[in-house]
């Protein structure tokens, strides 16, 4: 039953994430989901490297980079911690950020 549930976790989370100099999207098959960098207060992290960003009441997850792909793979993830370390957030390890799902961050798709 675990396997199931985190296979569909995948699925659903999988999708293209995008990342420009004010906001994170992912686009996936659950929807459009996106936070402005600078509502980001505190990021977590896992040890298999996914990374949550949270903000007053929403929460975006940026999956392990073991799981992008593309030519800007390098360039998104450089864009990535360069706005992180201009924030001033120091990202804190967290055992449950793997398992965590957006909240509060859909700007269009499926509800549920």
């Amino acid at each position: 039953m675990t396997f199931v549930l985190m296979s569909l976790l995948v699925l659903v989370s999988s999708g293209e994430l995008l990342f420009d100099e004010d906001v994170v999207t992912h686009k996936a098959i659950a929807g459009t989901f996106r936070i402005r960098w600078e509502e980001v207060k505190t990021v977590e992290y896992s040890t298999f490297g996914t990374f949550v960003l949270h903000a007053e009441d929403k929460r975006f997850v940026i999956p392990s980079t073991g799981f992008w792909s593309g030519q800007d793979k390098e360039m998104a993830f450089n864009l990535f911690l360069r706005k992180l370390q201009k924030s001033g957030i120091t990202p804190k390890l967290s055992s449950s950020a793997e398992y965590k799902i957006h909240k509060n961050v859909r700007i269009h798709g499926k509800t549920g």
